[in-house]
């Protein structure tokens, strides 16, 4: 039986219910009964300041192009929060099943693994995200999440957060095609973090300062695409009339 207890180094920065919250969005919310009659949902956190009036539904840019996952934001979690989440991943890709779960065209060995196949923390950020609960609710990622609930106390003993767990199913099991990045597009504020859309999308849509000077860089998606095309909304001039 596992051990949930959480270390007391950690309780201060981290409480029971905080660790609740990530095992349940990292594995169980996509099956709630609320949600059995809706194909996407948005996941949004209560303390993100949107700085401009979306252009588009992102939403229906990803149902209209039959896409799984978009977001805004990605780079590397706190190490401190992830130990020994690179072995139990390593675990999981040298399971015998394993290799008939991944994507033949995924970007895990790009994301995941550096050229020393050394763990890169990648994780989106979960305050702006938009998931299709066909993916989520699949064979192959719930395969994902069962083997990090059952074989690793580090939601509870450190905080494996379902960012890094979900991106880590996104990245093994998803085309990257069906991917949509909004960084340049969707201008929004979130504790540090500061996403400011780039022309002719700013001048257009945005009518709110950022608290911070600051932009996202452009390799914000943490070259999630690889080599190939980055799956985003191109300029549309009718966008301009939505206002």
């Amino acid at each position: 039986m596992l051990n949930l207890a959480v270390p007391e180094q950690y309780h201060h920065f981290f409480p029971v219910g905080y660790h609740n919250m990530c095992r349940f969005f990292g594995g169980f919310a996509y099956s709630h009964p609320a949600l059995k009659e809706y194909d996407y949902f948005w996941r949004l956190d209560s303390n993100v300041r949107y700085l401009c009036v979306p252009p588009f539904d992102p939403a229906q840019y990803l149902i209209d192009n039959d896409l799984d996952y978009g977001f805004i934001h990605a780079e590397p979690d706190a190490v401190v929060t992830l130990d020994g989440f690179s072995d139990m991943l390593k675990r999981f890709l040298a399971q015998e099943s394993t290799p008939g779960l991944l994507h033949p065209k995924s970007n895990y060995q790009r994301w995941l693994l550096n050229d020393t196949n050394d763990y890169t923390f990648a994780s989106v950020y979960n305050n702006f995200e938009i998931l299709s609960r066909r993916f989520f609710e699949g064979k192959a990622y719930q395969a994902w999440f069962r083997f990090v609930d059952r074989n690793s106390t580090g939601i509870y003993s450190r905080r494996y957060g379902d960012a890094p767990i979900r991106t880590a199913g996104v990245s093994m099991f998803l085309d990257p095609r069906k991917v949509a990045w909004f960084g340049r597009q969707i201008g929004y504020e979130h504790e540090w973090m500061l996403a400011v859309p780039e022309e002719p999308w700013h001048s257009m849509y945005c009518d709110t300062m950022p608290s911070m000077d600051f932009k996202l860089p452009a390799n914000s998606h943490m070259d999630f695409f690889g080599e190939g095309p980055i799956n985003e909304p191109p300029f549309d001039p009718k966008w301009l009339y939505n206002r």
